[in-house]
């Protein structure tokens, strides 16, 4: 019994066993002449089996215990997590994704005419960026105008001209708007939309008489001073009961993005307007279209 006492009274010896400095890869801390030794490249601080790099640096892809340098992207874009974020004007390289190269003019499918492209076939300037011409996805057909029907008081108001879609007041992006808010007679009422500047054809009435859109003359609205270019301008009398009587004018229209359009309004009854529309999205001035 007393033997067992003093077994149990003495006192517990625990062993810890640790590691060799080279059993643990990239283990630091024993040393100099440690051959597993490792400071992250001589970029970084090793803690707890986890480089934490140096400005500038970041954790290897490829060795989670060395530090390389964050690429620069060329000079001309920035490191984002896990790849080039380029700025304005350029592109990553497609042989090189740690680089940012500039886009070639009109991505190098056309010439740029002042700041706008003219595409090349199959491609068409892009919406949002004149400067740039891509592959060919538009709605658009050579020589065809396509007849848009608005309807005032269903909140069918306002016209793409890219995609030839009609949205509603609430949409923010639209090449024209048909309000009902004229400053005259309170009828319906042409906007342009953003960036969008046209010129009435005066000398031409026939619309597919007109082939070429001109190179300038275009104006904008000043909606501040009730100033509008197309306006009511394209109706003379009647009303909207039995119909306003059309002026049959031709407007050019030319879109934030440099492209070129021509629009009629054929008809305006019980807040149904019709327009005849045709864009050419290359970013020529060629307007030619047919008859049906």
């Amino acid at each position: 019994m007393n033997r067992l006492k003093m077994a149990l009274n003495v006192p517990m010896v625990v062993v810890v066993s640790v590691m060799a400095c080279g059993a643990l890869s990239g283990w630091v801390g024993c040393g100099d002449d440690d051959p597993g030794a490792t400071d992250c490249g001589g970029h970084g601080v090793l803690s707890m089996g986890e480089c934490f790099c140096d400005e500038g640096y970041r954790v290897d892809t490829d060795d989670a215990l060395n530090c390389v340098q964050i690429p620069s992207c060329g000079d001309n874009g920035h490191w984002d997590t896990d790849q080039c974020i380029c700025d304005t004007g350029y592109t990553v390289d497609p042989s090189d994704a740690l680089t940012c190269v500039e886009i070639p003019e009109c991505s190098g499918h056309g010439e740029l005419d002042s700041e706008f492209c003219v595409c090349e076939a199959d491609y068409v300037v892009d919406p949002q960026d004149g400067a740039l011409c891509v592959e060919d996805d538009s709605v658009h057909q050579d020589g065809v105008a396509v007849d848009l029907e608005i309807h005032l008081h269903a909140n069918d108001v306002k016209i793409d001209l890219y995609t030839m879609e009609v949205f509603g007041e609430e949409e923010t992006a639209f090449d024209i708007f048909i309000g009902h808010d004229d400053p005259v007679d309170s009828g319906p009422n042409i906007h342009l939309g953003p960036g969008v500047t046209a010129q009435s054809l005066d000398g031409t009435p026939l619309y597919h008489a007109v082939t070429e859109a001109p190179t300038d003359g275009y104006l904008s609205d000043d909606p501040g001073a009730n100033d509008y270019v197309i306006g009511s301008t394209w109706r003379d009398g009647g009303d909207g009961t039995l119909g306003f009587h059309m002026t049959e004018a031709v407007y050019a229209v030319r879109l934030a993005n440099g492209t070129h359009a021509k629009i009629e309004i054929l008809s305006a009854q019980g807040g149904t307007v019709h327009v005849l529309c045709y864009l050419q999205p290359d970013g020529s001035r060629d307007l030619t279209t047919a008859a049906p």
